[in-house]
């Protein structure tokens, strides 16, 4: 009927007008899917995403899974014990470092006296509030403190040491960088994991840091000689600036001790060279063990700890037997995030590309702004060797239990993303994959380097890096 046929045609116009505009949206949503627009939205968004640890929510159950595994483990437990007056004294002090967002001069902060309980023995202690960014002291129960046991006590063998949380130093990377410092023969700091309560109340997992000391020296055995640290002004340092023997521009540890008059003379000795290598009138040479530093550099390389390089983290051990300075491998904070494609920004660079720090571009470059290339040569050895897929495999599987140990205790207890300036909000995970990764880099960076490569400077801080073939030139 004439009815049937309208509804008929009805139907048929409903099914085309339905097939229609599904080919229409998807014809607009594959126009909007390519677009430049679209896709630039998407990208910036990935790569903000990428940063500051939010993909690592994607491991969100592996992260909780270990973190339940720190059950079947133990850590050594401190306790330290302090009376109400000087908690208040502590506090007092802690909440005007808030308002004025820092602790100020070390020797203005208040010490107070304490009793720190170790393996059942209690020893006298005096302490303070330690640290120079505010991640150190604004929490009362994350604050980090530097600790003094009194007389003639010790616990793990040592005298003095600090007590921080993971995150302060970006988690196990700080660790990761002292294991695999002391794989290659440097001093290696004690830096220790441990459960840590204030009169009685847990403040939860807490890092171990050793002090600078003749505890340190012997127990890499290395003969008692004195250690320096160089002025945070130092940063940059002109060598037309010239100095005498009393011009403090390095801090010595233990300077009581140093100044003794049987020590006096090495710790003058010592001084001396480090002050006339600054200005120009010292070898490179004949002031510092090239092995190590070249060692030492290539560590850093690895796992992006160039903090420790600063003017004002550097530590200098002067070794009386060979007359020479060797690296301390310190405050290593590493500022990357784990890698991923969608960070536009991810540094990639080497410590070649960071020659702005002008006591590093003094290894590199001799006096006539050329290569140094006998110094250059060894730190390639150095990088080749750590970036090796032998010496990676061969540590990871070497340091495997207490790599898992230690994350799974740092999941239990606080891993929001930290890199030494920026935290939060995404999540800290350590993943061996970064580590290949960085390796990877690394040998691509120096794959075909040897002596064709040369140094342009482009200005005062800032050098090119040229590596020239037969065929081509390549700029790095």
């Amino acid at each position: 009927t004439f009815k049937t046929k309208k509804i008929f045609f009805f139907n048929k116009f409903l099914l085309f007008y339905f097939i229609s505009t599904i080919l229409a949206g998807f014809v607009i949503l594959v126009f909007v899917l390519t677009s430049t627009a679209f896709n630039k939205k998407i990208n910036n968004f990935l790569d903000h995403f990428s940063k500051a640890g939010r993909f690592e929510y994607l491991y969100i159950f592996d992260i909780g899974w270990d973190a339940l595994k720190s059950n079947f483990y133990s850590l050594k437990r401190i306790d330290l014990e302090i009376n109400f007056e000087d908690i208040l004294t502590l506090e007092n002090f802690r909440e005007k470092a808030i308002r004025n967002e820092t602790l100020g001069n070390s020797e203005e902060i208040p010490r107070i006296k304490g009793s720190l309980i170790f393996d059942n023995e209690k020893k006298e202690a005096e302490l303070r509030l330690k640290g120079e960014r505010k991640i150190h002291f604004e929490e009362k129960k994350k604050s980090s403190y530097k600790i003094d046991l009194r007389r003639n006590n010790y616990i793990l063998g040592l005298k003095r040491f600090s007590l921080q949380k993971p995150r302060v130093r970006n988690y196990i990377h700080e660790w990761l960088l002292h294991e695999i410092s002391g794989e290659l023969g440097l001093i290696k700091l004690k830096y220790e994991f441990v459960k840590f309560y204030i009169n009685g109340t847990s403040q939860g997992l807490y890092v171990l840091e050793e002090t600078f000391g003749k505890e340190l020296i012997e127990r890499n055995e290395r003969r008692n000689g004195p250690i320096f640290a160089f002025d945070d002004n130092m940063v940059n340092f002109s060598t037309k600036f010239k100095v005498d023997e009393d011009d403090p521009f390095f801090e010595i540890y233990n300077d009581k001790y140093w100044n003794k008059e049987e020590n006096i003379f090495l710790l003058r000795s010592a001084s001396k060279k480090l002050r006339d290598f600054i200005v120009g009138e010292r070898k490179l040479e004949e002031t510092f063990d090239l092995e190590l530093f070249a060692k030492f550099f290539a560590v850093i390389d690895l796992t992006y700890t160039y903090h420790a390089l600063s003017p004002g983290t550097l530590r200098l051990y002067y070794n009386p037997i060979n007359g020479l300075f060797e690296p301390i491998p310190f405050d290593g904070q590493r500022s990357n995030p784990n890698y991923h494609k969608h960070n536009s920004s991810f540094d990639n660079e080497i410590l070649l590309d960071k020659s702005s720090i002008w006591w590093v571009k003094k290894f590199f470059y001799n006096n006539n702004e050329e290569l140094n290339k006998d110094f250059y040569n060894k730190y390639l050895v150095n990088i080749k060797k750590l970036s090796s897929d032998n010496f990676l495999k061969k540590f990871l599987k070497k340091k495997k239990k207490p790599i898992k140990k230690i994350n799974s205790f740092i999941y239990a207890d606080y891993f929001f993303y930290a890199n030494g300036l920026n935290f939060g909000p995404g999540l800290y995970y350590f993943s061996k994959n970064d580590l290949f990764y960085r390796a990877k880099i690394l040998q691509e960076r120096i794959n075909g380097l040897g002596k064709n490569v040369q140094m342009i400077k482009k200005n005062d801080s800032e050098y090119l890096v040229k590596i020239f073939s037969k065929n081509c030139i390549k700029d790095r």
